[in-house]
């Protein structure tokens, strides 16, 4: 298996939930310049 004892990220309070929600805001923001430049 994969150690992921020495993960900083996993040993924060809220870090599931930052990472989690940057990652939706990057697709949003994708999503707005594709929109943007009418890719979408």
């Amino acid at each position: 298996g994969m150690n992921f004892e020495h993960m900083p990220e996993l040993h924060v309070a809220h870090g599931y939930y930052v990472l989690l929600g940057l990652m939706v805001s990057i697709v949003a923001a994708q999503l707005v310049v594709f929109w943007r430049k009418g890719w979408f």
